[in-house]
């Protein structure tokens, strides 16, 4: 099943806070990182009421991952 993948990232050249697609298209941004990580758990959310799967990734300024979520059924792994 594909999960789409969501980063709330900061860009130093205008000062803000991105939400972007997995591959940096940028989808909206913000002057703060809580708007845009409120933002980006409302379209990751989305996925989760339509059945389908997604991940979040909430980077610092310095670009390091702070956080991950997930949303949506996770496939059952069963040894096998």
């Amino acid at each position: 099943m594909l999960r789409s993948t969501y980063h709330v990232v900061y860009k130093a050249e205008d000062r803000t806070w991105h939400v972007e697609e997995e591959g940096g298209r940028s989808l909206a941004q913000f002057d703060t990182k809580d708007r845009a990580v409120r933002e980006a758990q409302l379209r990751a959310s989305a996925h989760e009421l339509n059945g389908t799967l997604a991940r979040l990734f909430v980077h610092r300024e310095n670009g390091m991952v702070q956080m991950e979520y997930s949303y949506g059924a996770e496939p059952r792994r069963v040894p096998g």
